[in-house]
């Protein structure tokens, strides 16, 4: 595999990033386990890295970024090194957060052809924002923008070309305008924003990249998944982080290696076969997938059933 995976990672003793970043590295290590990995740090995080000694493999590399003094936590200097990663790192690279597992080799990178790809927010509305981030764009002042490609920043492909250093400063300078408009968590919008300005530079990478398993389109794509990411939102996930990596000093045990290597098998069909809302997961799944290029339809009836199940909610345990 010849592109480079790359990591933010900004963590403190009190969060579980640190041990989300394990899980996922692990994951990545059973199935492509040469590849070049570099996790780009603030201050902070890699003193506390370096502290905690040979937890890492040899292959991956650390770099630390100095934030400005504008950076007041890890919610902040994550993004704030995010959006600059084109000018951090070296070549091409497949960003990909902490909260996720990987569940086949991801070598199938290394021939997309694109200057920048990530997977449509959702895994399933094509060229419609939905309206909550639609609100996100309008508390950020961002209103009349139009319609385009609602692009999920968790994973994303990235060449080494003038195009992506251009688009990579660009979304830097329209995130960093959203922390002033008090909406500094949404590098997503700006993420939006961003590819608009540039004639939608962004291509479009299969929803197998980035299976966002809170989601209810997700659920499609799980059978051919390269990478899960779940946001903590399966408590069987966040369950294992916490027991079996946190309190366990950092170190995965046996149960959250079996997860790391089998994350379909030991985490998804698990929360799928315990909760009534995984069992019903799978074909109303099928159904927005098939509705994905009619995006109006689509968001019409993702809507009304989340309607309908928060009202079911009020009275049924799901």
């Amino acid at each position: 595999m010849d592109t480079k995976i790359v990591y933010v990672l900004c963590s403190t003793e009190s969060d579980v990033y640190f041990e989300q970043f394990l899980l996922s590295l692990t994951s990545l290590g059973i199935h492509d386990p040469d590849c070049d990995v570099e996790v780009v740090t603030d201050g902070e995080t890699y003193r506390r890295l370096q502290a905690m000694g040979e937890i890492l493999p040899e292959r991956v590399s650390l770099k630390y970024v100095d934030i400005p003094e504008k950076g007041r936590d890890g919610f902040y200097n994550s993004r704030w090194i995010k959006t600059n990663l084109r000018q951090i790192v070296s070549g091409d690279f497949l960003y990909i957060d902490t909260d996720t597992v990987i569940a086949r080799p991801l070598s199938g990178i290394d021939n997309i052809d694109a200057d920048i790809a990530a997977v449509i927010d959702g895994n399933g509305q094509s060229r419609f924002v939905d309206r909550g981030e639609r609100k996100k764009l309008d508390d950020a002042g961002m209103h009349g923008l139009g319609e385009g490609p609602y692009f999920n920043g968790g994973v994303f492909l990235v060449r080494d070309t003038a195009a992506s250093h251009a688009f990579f400063s660009t979304w830097h300078s329209s995130w960093q305008k959203m922390v002033d408009a008090g909406a500094r968590l949404y590098d997503q919008a700006s993420l939006f924003k961003t590819n608009l300005e540039s004639g939608q530079l962004i291509r479009e990478l299969p929803g197998e990249w980035n299976v966002q398993t809170c989601h209810d389109a997700a659920a499609h794509y799980f059978k051919e998944a390269k990478v899960i990411h779940y946001y903590a939102a399966l408590h069987t996930f966040d369950q294992i982080i916490i027991e079996h990596i946190k309190d366990n000093g950092g170190r995965l045990d046996a149960i959250a290696r079996d997860l790391a290597s089998g994350p379909l098998r030991n985490g998804i069909d698990i929360y799928r076969q315990k909760s009534f809302k995984g069992r019903l997961l799978y074909p109303y799944s099928e159904l927005l997938y098939r509705l994905k290029n009619h995006p109006r339809l689509y968001l019409s009836v993702l809507h009304f059933v989340n309607d309908f199940a928060n009202m079911l909610s009020r009275f049924i345990r799901f």
